[in-house]
């Protein structure tokens, strides 16, 4: 699908109805800062250093996205679907990813600094536990192991 610049996927959300579509679109290096991205469907979609910053991007999914070095910093990315995404070294202090699903992701080098890992699932990711350790809390969320954090 070509390359989306920050005005069309405006564009796209505001055109009303249903949950913006950018399934496998690139939109890699494209400010996204503070859109409201919720319920998207982010499938496959390259957002490789892209700007997430302050966006919403609640229940969205991004099964098998490419997120690396993508910033996310202060994000609602609340019961997100991160399952099998690239997750290398993107930026999600002080994000609420409440319920977001990680299963599989490969998360090495990413920043969980600050933020919220409530009921988030991280069942077989690549992620070092001394990055998650960073999360502001773990509350009821599923470790890489499968063993569920108290």
């Amino acid at each position: 699908m070509g390359e989306f610049i920050r005005k069309e996927v405006i564009v796209l959300i505001n055109s009303g109805g249903q949950r913006p579509r950018l399934a496998g679109v690139d939109l890699s290096f494209v400010n996204l800062r503070g859109l409201d991205l919720s319920y998207a469907n982010l499938e496959g979609a390259n957002l490789n250093n892209a700007d997430l910053s302050g966006a919403n991007l609640e229940g969205a999914n991004l099964t098998n996205a490419n997120l690396n070095r993508a910033a996310c910093n202060g994000a609602n990315m609340a019961y997100a679907n991160f399952s099998r995404a690239n997750l290398t070294e993107a930026k999600f202090s002080y994000s609420n990813l409440t319920g977001a699903n990680f299963t599989r992701a490969t998360m090495l080098g990413a920043d969980l600094v600050g933020s919220i890992l409530r009921d988030a699932d991280l069942t077989g990711a690549k992620v070092k536990i001394e990055q998650i350790s960073q999360a502001e809390t773990l509350e009821n969320a599923t470790l890489p192991d499968g063993t569920k954090r108290k």
